[in-house]
């Protein structure tokens, strides 16, 4: 049975209509803690007028997520990584993407040893889509309960958490180093060709995960740390993409071979850490920028596996 926990949503200035204590509910002993967040109506993309707006941010378009989402109030963490690779013996491509001065794969780099130090709660990094889909499924097969990547829509919903601003907390994106760990003022010597945030965070690389403030859904990272898989294939625009919150796995001009990370990490200046915003890689792409959180179905569909 699933423990339940309450937690206090943070409240900003938007009117959610979820102003209550959201249920946290944990499936299992070392399970996620996944928040149960209410469906409703949010307006998805960003303005017309948006300063380096790309295509794949519009157009500006209403959804309507018709269910509770439930979903992992954390990126899913290095420990929880290595329990599924201890219990299942799985084994991810070599080599992972790195910046020594230029970007490469590097294949000595994983998971383990991404090129910087981490430790356990920190967001596991060098997974590819198919690696997370294969936790999702012993995830699955351990609780009985489906979960899966969240689409790309379901992303934008619960990371804006009622904001139709850039950014979960407003329109300031120098307030970015409150609830984010993002590309910063003390990343711009290591990365002088990159725009930041003016602030400061305090990491250079990864952060623990939960380290800054919530969204107004008690969701922490969704933001920053590390960008997260979805499971949208690739459309450069998101014309016809459904307004249901499931995932645009097949349409005209997409291309299922790449996929839509989103949320930015933490090299992300305002542009790539704008709620609108969504990255393409291949499938079995890894990358010292890139991790994910699951989402899972509100209702049991087998017996757990003990």
């Amino acid at each position: 049975m699933a423990i339940v926990l309450r937690l206090a949503l943070l409240l900003s200035s938007v009117t959610l209509a979820a102003a209550a204590p959201a249920d946290v509910v944990i499936d299992c002993d070392g399970c996620p803690q996944m928040v149960l967040i209410p469906g409703g109506v949010a307006t998805l993309g960003s303005h017309p007028d948006t300063v380096d707006r790309s295509p794949g941010e519009g157009p500006k378009r209403e959804v309507r997520i018709a269910y509770t989402l439930r979903v992992a109030r954390h990126e899913t963490t290095r420990a929880q990584w290595q329990e599924f690779v201890a219990a299942t013996g799985h084994r991810s491509g070599e080599g992972c993407q790195y910046y020594d001065g230029h970007y490469g794969y590097v294949l000595e780099h994983d998971w383990r040893n991404p090129g910087f130090p981490q430790r356990p709660g920190h967001p596991v990094v060098c997974v590819s889509l198919r690696d997370a889909e294969a936790y999702a499924d012993w995830m699955t097969a351990r609780t009985g309960r489906r979960y899966r990547l969240p689409s790309s829509t379901e992303f934008e919903y619960f990371n804006r958490a009622g904001s139709d601003a850039p950014w979960f907390w407003g329109t300031d994106s120098t307030a970015a180093c409150e609830y984010a760990n993002v590309g910063d003022n003390g990343l711009k010597p290591h990365y002088p060709k990159q725009q930041v945030h003016n602030c400061a965070d305090d990491y250079l690389h990864t952060a623990p995960a939960g380290s800054f403030k919530p969204n107004a859904f008690g969701l922490h990272d969704t933001v920053g740390n590390v960008f997260e898989w979805t499971s949208d294939c690739w459309h450069a625009r998101f014309d016809g993409a459904p307004t249901d919150g499931s995932p645009w796995l097949a349409s005209e001009g997409g291309d299922c071979a790449l996929r839509t990370p989103r949320g930015g990490s933490w090299v992300s200046g305002p542009n790539w850490t704008r709620a609108a915003a969504q990255s393409r890689d291949p499938i079995d792409y890894r990358s010292f920028l890139l991790g994910f959180r699951l989402v899972a179905e509100p209702e049991r569909r087998a017996p757990a596996i003990r």
